[in-house]
């Protein structure tokens, strides 16, 4: 109970911040991956161009953008069983893409497997559930991030990212500045009423999209406390620096007594590939190919391993497994025993 009480004291509320991870150098190898199958497009080598997407596609598979690409390569090699499967796969996170007005499945469109990837995206356009609209928001050039309603006024309370400021929303709808971060450089991010002490908990992040960011605050963030009353800060907390890559903390909730524990989520390297494993697995097609299922699980299992990388011979057959034309596979089995063998041994 004595941890228990000094941890409270330590947190200073039970928040479970979930981290917004911003992994650069996962990012920015898939991107420079990405600008070379750009340019191997602008020059019509579209064997290149397919070369360069996959890769970036194994570095970042939850990237809508790479994936998009890697499948209009598919599309312009005339592989229309890969390209539909790629289009399948990002219309199973729920995605629209209108790839069916892009030129560069001119070569496949008509083929039956084509049409009904374009379907399954189009389909993301239609409502799902039953919803209303509560209120709008105005445009007011900044970037609208956070909200949190408070049950005691009926005040919701509104974050803009960009102007790193608090507006609050009254039951009449009038909208008021209520306050603005007190670091500069400093954002406002997710917001949560913590209505036993009168405070509004916000996350803080120092990112380039907040106004006034310089490049020495990047990774930094903090947790600030605002007096629900009038505004003033009561409480800024900082937080630990990341040092090996630009993460920030863009969100966070309130806990209960019990959960007095705060939890971080490196979300590139962790979450955000489990939450899309997930969702691939309970929307998977039951006539996805179980051998480019199999041979995209090695490639995520080795982008999700720090400090690893596939033998260059494994990779590229994984990667010919993954997103190649069936005709090109030699002996899929003898390519999984290889990728285990170096899983184990590293």
């Amino acid at each position: 109970m004595r941890f228990l009480r000094t941890l409270s004291r330590s947190l200073g509320i039970g928040a479970f911040l979930c981290l917004s991870v911003f992994a650069e150098d996962d990012y920015d190898r898939a991107r420079v991956l990405l600008n070379e199958a750009f340019a191997a497009h602008g020059a019509e080598d579209f064997g290149t161009l397919l070369e360069k997407a996959s890769a970036a596609v194994a570095i970042r598979p939850d990237h809508t953008r790479f994936q998009s690409t890697m499948a209009a390569a598919h599309a312009l090699n005339g592989d229309a069983h890969a390209a539909a499967a790629v289009l399948h796969e990002i219309a199973s996170w729920g995605i629209y893409l209108g790839a069916s007005g892009s030129p560069a499945f001119d070569r496949v469109r008509d083929d039956p497997k084509i049409q009904s990837a374009f379907a399954a995206l189009k389909a993301n356009q239609q409502p799902r559930g039953n919803r209303s609209i509560a209120f709008e928001l105005p445009a007011n050039g900044g970037l609208w991030e956070g909200v949190a309603y408070r049950p005691a006024t009926r005040d919701t309370f509104h974050s803009d990212l960009h102007r790193a400021t608090i507006y609050r929303r009254d039951t009449d709808g009038l909208i008021t500045e209520f306050a603005t971060m007190p670091t500069p450089g400093f954002g406002c991010g997710g917001l949560a009423v913590d209505e036993s002490r009168s405070l509004l908990w916000v996350s803080s992040p120092a990112m380039p999209e907040v106004h006034n960011f310089a490049a020495e605050l990047a990774g930094r963030s903090q947790l600030v406390a605002f007096d629900l009353t009038d505004g003033s800060v009561s409480r800024i907390v900082d937080l630990p620096k990341s040092t090996d890559a630009p993460h920030t903390v863009v969100d966070l909730t309130i806990a209960t007594v019990l959960g007095l524990i705060g939890v971080t989520w490196w979300w590139q390297k962790i979450g955000r590939r489990w939450w899309l494993a997930l969702r691939r697995k309970s929307n998977r097609r039951s006539d996805q190919d179980p051998v480019r299922r199999e041979a995209s699980r090695w490639l995520r299992r080795g982008a999700k391993r720090d400090a690893f990388h596939w033998p260059e011979d494994v990779r590229s057959e994984l990667l010919r497994l993954r997103f190649g034309n069936a005709d090109s596979w030699q002996d899929p089995d003898r390519v999984f025993q290889a990728a285990k063998a170096t899983w184990r041994s590293t």
